[in-house]
């Protein structure tokens, strides 16, 4: 048998979709279904040690309640390496309703980069525009109306084009005031009704440099009023593959 380096291991290397009832898991309860699945495909993965031994999964960044995903990196340590094409197989038929298997490969690598350099995200965020402004369609500038697209359009090219964007986030030690312009990365208006519209944005994930869609969303409520998040899609896990000082737009 082939030797691998020191330090290198054999890993599956997954990417799930994550929809309806797996859009609901938190997660633990996510990790706790992909290792049931894991044992009941009789996947060869490496167990920790101990009293209670679990399977070595790793996860690229946790998903929020609520959000779907198309992209979940999950990586998966293998006492032996094995054809992806039989392992893809094994766990499709053990996953439970809401996690799909999109992609796996087998790999060998150190742990460290397994997710070196993940430190986007890329979402689509569906938003509902506040009813009574919705009724009244359009919006008087300087003399002229402008419908809700063009609104839109001029609040995130506002938002894009400030050097500090301050929202308010609440964490486990209270509230406080954060710049989440620096992990804007890109934003940008996708599709617009009367009264909802989608936006396409990439921001930072890291703990240095992260921005969350709900926050990015408040920002643009101080140009166009009160918004409500309808629903947020991740639709990657990225590299930046640049500085984060160069990240903004």
């Amino acid at each position: 048998m082939h030797r691998l380096p020191p330090g290198t291991r054999v890993f599956a290397q997954l990417k799930l979709a994550r929809y309806g009832i797996g859009a609901l898991l938190s997660q633990l309860e996510f990790a706790r279904a992909l290792h049931r699945a894991v044992r009941r495909a009789d996947l060869p993965v490496v167990y920790s040690r101990g009293f209670a031994p679990r399977p070595r999964i790793s996860f690229a960044s946790p998903l929020p309640v609520g959000v779907t995903s198309d992209g979940e990196l999950v990586a998966m340590q293998l006492e032996r390496s094995m054809p992806s094409l039989e392992l893809a197989r094994r766990l499709r038929r053990q996953l439970p309703e809401g996690l799909e298997l999109v992609e796996l490969q087998v790999v060998a690598r150190s742990k460290r980069a397994l997710f070196a350099g993940i430190d986007l995200a890329e979402y689509v965020v569906d938003v509902g525009y506040q009813s009574a402004q919705a009724e009244a369609g359009e919006a008087v500038c300087g003399g002229a109306k402008q419908s809700l697209a063009e609104r839109a359009e001029s609040a995130v090219r506002q938002l894009l084009n400030r050097a500090e964007v301050e929202v308010v986030r609440r964490t486990k030690k209270g509230e406080r005031t954060v710049d989440i312009r620096p992990a804007v990365d890109r934003l940008e208006l996708c599709e617009c009704d009367s009264d909802r519209f989608s936006l396409r944005m990439r921001v930072g994930i890291a703990p240095d440099a992260m921005a969350k869609p709900a926050e990015v969303i408040a920002a643009l409520a101080a140009d166009l009023g009160e918004l409500e998040v309808l629903h947020i899609h991740r639709v990657a896990l990225l590299a930046s593959r640049r500085p984060r000082s160069q990240m903004r737009a």
